[in-house]
C-alpha cells in the first residue's frame, strides 16, 4: 500500500513539475510545502482538512490549524527534508482515520524542493483490521492458518478450496458480498452470485495458481453491496504440511479512488494540452543547468519546424531572434534567472523557412530547495497578426486624423494617395471617381514615376479588368508586364506607365461601380493580405471621407439656405392673419407671431415663458389648453379643437390645432400649433344647416305628400276596380265588355304609375327596402311578362324571349326585379312603332348576370344617353304626346339595380334606330336548389262560404267591394267607421275582417288590436285593405295584429289568394264555441316571418295564439297569457329558450304546461339539453306542422 502511494505522489509530483504545478481533483487529501516547509500547493480535499484558502499559499505549514490529531506534522515533515526518507503514522480526525506519509519531493533532476505529504482514508481499513483482530482473538488456530494472508492485505482476507469453495472470508468481504456467513462459506462462485463469466475467470486462476504454485493478480469490477467498485486482488497458494497446495488464499482491495485518480490526471494532462493547442500556444521546460528544453510539437512549429527536433537549447532559441530583438531578450532572460522574477518579452524570430515572425514569450522560474532558480517553464506564441492589426490601426487613426481637417473633396483625394503611398512604398496612388462613361483622375501620388491625373474612358480599363470592377472584386497582380494571360498590347501599356505590381480596388455603392483607388509599384511585388486589406480599408475611408466633405458642404449650403428660409418664415408669421405659436414640454410659449401678441395686447418677451394660466386666461379653457398640449406630447399625434375666446376684438369663434414637433429619435421635442378666426365661417355653417334643416323639412313634407297622394288616389281606384270585377263576374257582354276592358287596362296603368311614383322617392331618400333570397332570374323574367305581355300584345309588337337552359342565381328581392323588367318592356312597348321588334335576353359571363331589353323604336339622342336614367327625365319623341308618363321609370329602375349592386347602361345609335338597356348583376357562386320564386301566382283554392266583414269609410269602396264577395259565394257586412267595425265583428263573428287603417271615431290599428284583445277575434283573419303601402305602413299594421296588408286598389288574385288560405277557410260553424277544442298556444321565435307563418296555421287549426319575438318579451307573455303550450325557438336574444323554459317551469301556474323546442340544432346532445332544461318535445327545423297539430290535438285530448 505504501508502495502504491508512493508511486502515486511520485507521479503526481512529476505531473506538477512539467505541467506548471498544476493539479487536478482527487480524494487523496495531498499537500505540497516548499523546504521552508511553505505551502505550495495543495489538493481540493485537503483544503477543507487544513482549512487552507487558494490565497493562503506560500504561508507556513505551522500556521494552519487541523482536524487531524497530528501535532507530529511539522517534525515528521522536518525529518523527511533531514533524511531524506518517507515519514508514516496513523493519524485520527474525529471519526475518520488517516495514513499520514511525507516523503520528500525531488524534481526530474533528483533535486530535493521540499515535501509532499499525502493523507489516504483508511477508516474502512481500520474497521476490516480491528475485525480480523477480533476473529484472531477468537480462534488462535485460524489465526495460524491465514496469517500469512493477513500480512499481504488489510482488506478482503479469504480462502478457497482447490474445488473453488469459500473456506474462510472475512467480515469485510461477507458484508460486500451481502450473503452472511452461512450464505458465503463453503458456497462457489455462482452460488454467491458471481456472473458466469467472472466465476469461470476465478475459476482458472485457482487452477492455475494450484498447477504454478505462484501468486497471480488481476483488476476486476465487481458489484456487492458497495454498488459497482473496481477491485485489485491477488491470489497466493497455501501450502500445506506435504508441500502440496491444498488451498488457494487471496486478498482484494478496492482500488476505484486509485483509478479515478490515475484517470483525473490523465484528464487533467488532457486539458492542458487542449488548452494550449486552443489557444495555439507552445510550452517548453527548460533545464537551467544545460539549458536543454523538453517541450511541445507546437512550439518548434511556431519557429517553422514541422517535427520535434532532436534537441533544443536556450542557444537556439536565442540564434532564432531577429539580431535587432536579441539583446533585449536575453537581458530580459538574465534578470529573470538572476532574481526569479517572471520572464515576459515580445520579440521577433526568424523561422526556418526565413519568415520574420512576432512571438510572445512568458516564462515561470522554477527554484531547488536551494532557493536556486533551477528551471525556467514558458510558453510561447505567434502575435503577428496582432502587432499587424496594431500597425495597420495606428496607421488607419493617423489617417483619419490626417483627413478629418480637410474641406475639399479633391485635396481629401490628394492626401489620401499620398499617406497610403508613403505608408506602403508605392510609386503611385491613384484615387478616380466614376462620372458617366468616364473615370476622373483629379490629383494622385507619385514617387519617381509621371503623374496620370485627367479624364479617361472607363472602356480604358479593358473587357476583362472591367468586368472585374464592376463585380466589386479587388484585383491584384504581382507584375503586370509579365502575366500571361495579358495581351502583348496591355502589358505594354502598363509598362509604358511604369507599372509593374498593382492592387486595384473598386468602390461599388448600391449597385454601382461609383469610384476606385489604385496602388502601383514600378517593380514586382509579392502583396500580402495585410497589404491588400490595408488599401481596401483605406479606399473605403476615402471615400466616405469624400462624401463626408460634399455633405458637409451641403449642409453647410442647406444651412444657408434654411436660414434664408426662416428670415422668409419668420416675415410670412409676421404678418399672417392666423395665431402661430409653439410651446415647451411643460406647456409653456416658446415662440408667439405678430398678430398672435396684438390680440393680447403683449410684447414677445412678455408672452414667452409663461402658460394659458399666467395669461390671464379664463381657468376653465386654460386648464383645457394645457391639459390638450400635454395629450398631444403623449400621444405624439396632432389635436383640433374649436373654442370661444372674448378679447378687444369682442367674443370670437376659433378653430386650433396643435401638432407635435417630433426629433430625430422619436421624441417629442415640443408643441406647435396654429389658430384661424372662424367666426365668419361658423355663421356661415349656422346659416347652411338651417337651410339644410328647411330643405330636410320640405323633404319630409314631400314625402308625407307623395304617401298621402298615394294614399288619396287609391282609395277612388279601389270601388273603381271593385265594380270592374261585379261587372266582369256578372257575366258581361259586347260594348260593355270592351268598356270594362278598356277601364281595367287604364287602372292598372295607374296603379302602377302611383307605385312607382312611391318607390323612386323610396329609392332616392334610401327608404326602399329589399326582401332579397337566392333566386332564378328565368323566374323573375316569367313575372316580369306575366305583368307587361298585355301590353306589348297591345301593340301588336313581336317579342322573342331568349333565356339558358340551367338557372342563373342571384341575390334579390324578386319583386323587385321583376320591377325592373318590367318597366324596361313597358318602356321599349310604348316607345317603339306599332308592330314592331322587341327582344328580352338573359345569359352569364362569367360572374355576372347580363340582361338586355332591346327594340327597334325611335331610339335616344346621343345628348340624352347620359341622362335617360335622371328623375323626370323625357325624351322629346314624336310618340311623347301619345305613351304620356312621368318620367320617373328609369330613375326607379337605376336604384333598384343598384340596390342589387348591379348596373345598367342604355345604348342607341340615335334618334330612329331603336334602344338597348343592359342590366348587369353579381350571380350567386354557391348551388342554390328548391328556391321557390314568390312572384309566382300560387294557386287559388276554390272558394267556399266564409263570413267576411268589410270596414271602409269610402262608401262606395265598402259596398263595391261587399257586392264582389257576396258575388264570389260568401257572406258579407260591411261597416264605415272603427266602433262600428269593432262592435259588429263581436256580434257577426266573421271568419274573415278586411278593414281600412284610416278610418273616422277608431282608426283601422286600434279597432284590430281591441278585436284581437277579444277570445273570438284570436282565430279571426285580419286583412288590411289601404291607401298607404310604405314599408313602416306594413310593420305598423303587422304590429297592431294584422295578417295581410293589402294596398287599394285590391287585385282579385290577390285577395282570392288570401282568402283561400286555411285560416279563412275554416268554417263560421266551428267557431261557435272555440274553447272547445282550441288551446292556448305562446309562440317564442326572434325570425317573424316564421312565427306569422305558424301563428296563421295555427289559428286556422282554431288555436288561440300569442307571440312574442324575444326571451324577456317571451316571459311576460306567459305569465300574462298563461298558456297550455309553449313553442320555444332555442336561439332567443335576451334570453336563450333553455333558460326561458326553466324560468317558465318555475311558475306554480305554469306547472302542468307542455314545452316544445323548435330550433335548428339536432344532435343528440342538443337533444340532451332540451329535455334537461324542462322541454316535453324537441322538433327540428323546418319543422312539419302536422307533427306540431298531432302534438297539440294529444294535448287538447288530455286538458279536454
Amino acid at each position: 500500500m505504501n508502495d502504491e502511494s508512493k508511486s502515486s505522489v511520485d507521479e503526481l509530483a512529476r505531473s506538477n513539475s512539467d505541467l506548471q504545478n498544476l493539479m487536478v481533483a482527487t480524494d487523496i487529501a495531498t499537500v505540497f510545502v516548499d523546504r521552508e516547509l511553505r505551502i505550495q500547493r495543495l489538493t481540493t480535499s485537503a483544503k477543507a482538512l487544513f482549512n487552507v484558502i487558494s490565497t493562503d499559499l506560500g504561508r507556513p505549514l505551522s500556521d494552519f490549524s487541523c482536524q487531524l490529531e497530528y501535532p507530529e506534522i511539522v517534525a515528521d515533515a522536518e525529518r523527511s527534508l533531514t533524511h531524506l526518507q518517507s515519514e508514516q503514522r496513523e493519524v485520527r480526525a474525529g471519526e475518520r482515520w488517516y495514513i499520514a506519509r511525507t516523503l520528500p519531493y525531488r524534481t526530474a533532476d533528483d533535486q530535493i524542493a521540499g515535501v509532499v505529504l499525502t493523507f489516504l482514508d483508511i477508516t474502512q481499513q481500520k474497521a476490516s483490521e480491528e475485525k480480523i483482530l477480533r476473529i484472531a482473538a477468537d480462534s488462535e488456530r485460524q489465526r495460524r492458518v491465514y496469517e500469512t494472508v493477513l500480512t499481504n492485505t488489510p482488506d478482503f482476507v479469504y480462502v478457497f478450496s482447490l474445488d473453488y469453495r469459500v473456506l474462510y472470508a472475512n467480515e469485510a468481504l461477507i458484508k460486500m458480498w451481502g450473503r452472511g456467513h452461512d450464505g458465503a462459506i463453503g458456497k462457489t462462485f455462482l452460488e454467491i452470485g458471481y456472473e458466469p463469466w467472472h466465476a469461470e475467470m476465478h475459476e482458472r486462476e485457482i487452477d492455475q495458481v494450484r498447477a504454478t504454485r505462484q501468486p497471480i493478480r488481476g483488476e476486476v469490477p465487481f458489484t456487492g453491496t458497495h454498488g459497482k467498485r473496481q477491485y485489485d486482488y491477488i491470489f497466493v497458494p497455501v501450502i500445506g504440511a506435504d508441500g502440496e497446495v491444498e488451498a488457494v488464499a487471496g486478498t482484494t482491495r478496492d482500488v476505484t479512488e486509485r483509478k479515478e485518480t490515475e484517470r483525473q490526471l490523465r484528464e487533467g494532462q488532457e486539458q492542458l494540452d487542449f488548452a494550449l493547442a486552443a489557444a495555439d500556444l507552445g510550452y517548453w521546460s527548460l533545464n537551467l543547468a544545460d539549458h536543454t528544453a523538453r517541450r511541445t510539437l507546437r512550439h518548434d512549429q511556431l519557429f517553422g519546424y514541422d517535427a520535434l527536433l532532436p534537441e533544443w537549447t536556450y542557444e537556439m532559441f536565442l540564434d532564432h531572434v531577429v539580431p535587432e530583438d536579441r539583446a533585449m531578450v536575453d537581458a530580459a532572460f538574465q534578470k529573470s534567472v538572476a532574481t526569479g522574477s517572471a520572464w515576459a518579452v515580445e520579440c521577433r524570430i526568424q523561422r526556418a523557412d526565413g519568415a520574420v515572425r512576432h512571438i510572445w514569450k512568458k516564462g515561470l522560474a522554477l527554484r531547488n530547495a536551494q532557493g536556486q532558480v533551477e528551471r525556467m517553464l514558458s510558453i510561447v506564441g505567434d502575435i503577428t497578426d496582432r502587432r499587424q492589426a496594431e500597425e495597420r490601426q495606428a496607421f488607419l487613426g493617423r489617417f483619419a486624423d490626417t483627413l478629418r481637417r480637410l474641406s475639399d473633396p479633391v485635396e481629401v483625394q490628394a492626401v489620401a494617395s499620398r499617406v497610403l503611398g508613403e505608408y506602403l512604398g508605392a510609386n503611385r496612388v491613384v484615387y478616380f471617381e466614376i462620372r458617366g462613361d468616364d473615370y476622373v483622375i483629379e490629383r494622385d501620388y507619385t514617387a519617381g514615376v509621371r503623374p496620370l491625373a485627367g479624364r479617361y474612358p472607363v472602356a480604358a480599363f479593358g473587357q476583362d479588368l472591367l468586368a472585374v470592377l464592376l463585380d466589386g472584386r479587388t484585383v491584384i497582380e504581382a507584375d503586370a508586364t509579365t502575366e500571361p494571360y495579358r495581351p502583348a498590347s496591355e502589358r505594354a501599356a502598363f509598362a509604358n506607365i511604369q507599372v509593374r505590381g498593382h492592387v486595384d480596388v473598386p468602390l461599388v455603392k448600391g449597385g454601382r461601380f461609383v469610384a476606385g483607388m489604385t496602388v502601383q509599384v514600378s517593380d514586382r511585388r509579392d502583396w500580402t493580405p495585410q497589404d491588400v486589406g490595408l488599401i481596401e480599408e483605406t479606399a473605403e475611408r476615402t471615400w466616405a471621407a469624400v462624401e463626408r466633405v460634399r455633405a458637409e458642404r451641403e449642409v453647410a449650403r442647406l444651412a444657408a439656405e434654411a436660414d434664408r428660409e426662416r428670415r422668409l418664415f419668420a416675415a410670412v408669421l409676421s404678418n399672417t392673419p392666423d395665431f402661430i405659436y409653439t410651446f415647451d414640454l411643460d406647456g409653456r410659449f416658446v415662440y408667439v407671431n405678430t398678430a398672435l401678441l396684438a390680440l393680447w395686447g403683449k410684447t414677445l418677451e412678455q408672452a414667452v415663458g409663461r402658460n394659458f394660466f399666467e395669461l390671464d386666461y379664463p381657468p376653465a379653457l386654460a386648464d383645457r389648453l394645457q391639459r390638450q398640449i400635454q395629450e398631444v406630447i403623449d400621444t405624439k399625434q396632432p389635436l383640433r379643437d374649436e373654442t370661444p375666446y372674448t378679447s378687444g376684438m369682442g367674443e370670437r369663434m376659433y378653430e386650433y390645432i396643435l401638432a407635435p414637433v417630433v426629433g430625430a429619435g422619436g421624441v417629442v421635442e415640443a408643441v406647435a400649433g396654429s389658430t384661424r378666426d372662424i367666426t365668419a365661417r361658423k355663421q356661415a355653417e349656422a346659416e347652411r344647416e338651417g337651410l339644410v334643416k328647411q330643405l330636410r323639412e320640405q323633404d319630409r313634407k314631400k314625402d308625407e305628400f307623395l304617401a298621402t297622394l298615394a294614399h288619396e288616389l287609391r282609395n277612388p281606384l279601389a270601388p273603381i276596380r271593385n265594380g270592374l270585377q261585379v261587372i266582369r263576374l256578372a257575366g258581361a257582354t259586347g260594348m260593355v265588355e270592351q268598356a270594362r276592358t278598356m277601364m281595367e287596362r287604364q287602372l292598372a296603368q295607374m296603379v302602377r304609375l302611383v307605385d312607382d311614383l312611391l318607390d323612386v322617392s323610396r329609392v332616392t331618400t334610401g327608404k326602399l327596402t329589399l326582401r332579397t333570397a337566392p333566386v332564378d332570374l328565368r323566374e323573375v323574367i316569367d313575372a316580369a311578362l306575366e305583368t307587361s305581355r298585355q301590353m306589348v300584345e297591345q301593340a301588336g309588337h313581336n317579342l322573342a324571349v331568349i333565356v339558358p337552359a340551367e338557372p342563373v342565381f342571384v341575390e334579390g328581392d324578386v319583386t323587385r326585379l321583376a320591377q325592373v323588367i318590367s318597366n324596361l318592356l313597358t318602356n321599349s312597348a310604348k316607345y317603339t312603332h306599332q308592330g314592331g321588334q322587341i327582344s328580352l335576353a338573359l345569359k352569364r359571363e362569367d360572374d355576372t348576370a347580363v340582361i338586355s331589353v332591346k327594340d327597334d323604336g325611335v331610339g335616344i339622342p346621343p345628348a340624352l344617353l347620359d341622362k335617360v336614367f335622371e328623375m323626370f327625365t323625357q325624351v322629346d319623341r314624336t310618340l311623347e304626346k301619345t305613351t304620356g308618363g312621368l318620367g320617373i321609370g328609369l330613375a326607379l329602375v337605376k336604384g333598384v339595380v343598384e340596390m342589387h349592386g348591379g348596373t345598367i347602361v342604355a345604348k342607341s345609335e340615335g334618334e330612329g334606330r331603336g334602344s338597348e338597356f343592359v342590366v348587369r348583376l353579381p350571380v350567386l357562386l354557391s348551388a342554390v336548389q328548391n328556391v321557390t320564386s314568390e312572384a309566382a301566382d300560387e294557386p287559388v283554392v276554390a272558394s267556399s262560404h266564409r263570413r267576411i266583414l268589410v270596414a271602409d269609410d269610402n262608401l262606395d269602396s265598402a259596398a263595391s267591394l261587399g257586392k264582389l264577395l257576396e258575388l264570389l259565394g260568401n257572406y258579407v257586412q260591411t261597416a264605415n267607421d272603427g266602433l262600428q267595425a269593432v262592435d259588429l265583428a263581436e256580434s257577426f263573428r266573421p271568419d274573415v275582417i278586411l278593414l281600412d287603417i284610416g278610418m273616422p271615431k277608431l282608426n283601422g290599428y286600434e279597432a284590430a288590436r281591441r278585436i284581437r284583445a277579444q277570445a273570438w277575434g284570436q282565430a279571426t283573419m285580419l286583412v288590411a285593405l289601404t291607401g298607404w303601402g310604405q314599408e313602416e305602413d306594413r310593420k305598423k299594421s303587422a304590429d297592431a295584429g294584422f295578417d295581410h296588408h293589402l294596398v287599394k286598389p285590391v287585385e282579385l288574385a290577390a285577395l282570392e289568394k288570401i282568402l283561400a288560405a286555411p285560416a279563412a277557410l275554416t268554417p263560421s260553424t266551428d267557431r261557435s264555441n272555440p274553447a272547445a277544442a282550441s288551446l292556448r298556444v305562446l309562440v317564442v321565435d326572434d325570425m317573424r316571418d316564421a312565427t306569422h307563418i305558424l301563428r296563421t296555421l295555427l289559428k286556422a287549426a282554431g288555436h288561440v295564439v300569442r307571440t312574442a319575438f324575444d326571451g324577456p318579451n317571451g316571459l311576460a307573455a306567459a305569465l300574462e297569457f298563461r298558456p297550455e303550450v309553449a313553442i320555444l325557438d332555442i336561439s332567443l336574444p335576451g334570453m336563450s329558450g333553455l333558460e326561458l323554459a326553466k324560468r317558465i317551469r318555475e311558475q306554480a301556474t305554469l306547472h302542468d304546461i307542455v314545452l316544445i323546442a323548435m330550433t335548428g340544432y339536432g344532435d343528440e346532445a342538443d337533444r340532451q339539453r332540451s329535455f334537461d332544461a324542462g322541454f316535453n318535445h324537441h322538433l327540428v327545423k323546418p319543422a312539419d306542422i302536422s307533427v306540431v297539430l298531432k302534438i297539440l290535438a294529444t294535448v287538447s285530448a288530455r286538458l279536454r
